[in-house]
């Protein structure tokens, strides 16, 4: 299937991803009911802004060692005589029992 990992896809797709979520905090689409659902207002969030670029590069550095991780895995499924959409579908309860302590 995958002789090897595009490591530009790999960024690529993450800060597409970045993207996607800039977007979809912004003022434009969900920040204001985003807010209202945890208790904050737009005045806590300014206060916070010091640490909008750490918190943007750490993201970031997420989004690439996922996209990394899900691409190694998919390169590597004919070692494992199973089929992509068996390893999807293990990723996805892999990443959904990562998430029960959240919600």
């Amino acid at each position: 299937m995958f002789e090897f990992v595009n490591i530009v896809a790999i960024f690529g797709t993450a800060f597409f991803m970045a993207a996607v979520a800039t977007l979809w905090y912004s003022e434009y689409l969900f920040l204001r009911p985003w807010l209202s659902s945890i208790g904050l207002t737009e005045t806590d969030i300014e206060k916070a802004a010091t640490q909008t670029k750490r918190n943007f590069v750490l993201t970031y550095a997420s989004y690439v060692m996922a996209v990394y991780l899900i691409a190694r895995v998919m390169a590597h499924v004919q070692l494992f005589d199973l089929s992509v959409r068996e390893v999807s579908g293990l990723m996805a309860l892999g990443f959904a029992s990562l998430l029960v302590g959240f919600v």
